[in-house]
């Protein structure tokens, strides 16, 4: 409402729905709605036995998406790793690739690490982001988002001491999606 009063120009509008969210492809119109829109969050568990310094990482891709899916909000990665020899921090990336040959940066984030066995929460960017059915999702942890690919500049790769490695034993990405996407 305050973006169609002040910046549209328009003095006074009220909406009945005033949740509005912009489908994908632009059709002129958002999709409207009486409060926040239903969620379902996609809770998918990963093993994990993976060691690896500065330059290496953990990667792992889910099965093709069934149905089209709009990511909605914060995905979370939750790992439980050991970090030793001045490991400072854990970046993770979500991913997409359509089936297209599209790569889509879902979201991205970064906490601090600190020394030994620890569980990690990743709370990763919240925005919205659709994804056409048949894409499949891939996370990647490492030290920096140029893991998941040299184009994103997102977390640089700062150095680590030679010695830093990072041993995740486990983990937890929790998905949230619209029930019923906006976007075609």
């Amino acid at each position: 409402r305050w973006f169609d009063r002040y910046v549209g120009g328009k003095t006074s509008m009220a909406f009945g729905k005033p949740v509005a969210i912009s489908p994908e492809s632009w059709k002129g119109q958002p999709v409207r709605f009486a409060g926040v829109p239903k969620v379902v969050t996609r809770r998918i568990v990963f093993a994990a036995k993976t060691g690896f310094g500065q330059s290496g990482k953990l990667q792992r891709t889910l099965p093709p998406l069934a149905r089209p899916t709009e990511v909605f909000g914060s995905p979370v990665v939750q790992v439980s790793a050991n970090a030793t020899g001045g490991w400072s921090r854990i970046v993770a990336v979500l991913s997409a690739r359509t089936p297209a040959g599209k790569e889509i940066v879902v979201a991205g984030g970064g906490v601090p690490a600190t020394a030994g066995k620890r569980t990690y929460r990743i709370v990763l960017g919240n925005q919205a982001t659709f994804l056409p059915k048949g894409s499949k999702l891939t996370l990647t942890v490492a030290s920096s988002s140029l893991a998941q690919n040299p184009g994103n500049l997102l977390y640089l790769d700062l150095p680590f001491p030679s010695t830093a490695r990072l041993e995740v034993t486990g983990g937890l990405l929790r998905l949230p999606q619209l029930a019923t996407p906006v976007s075609r």
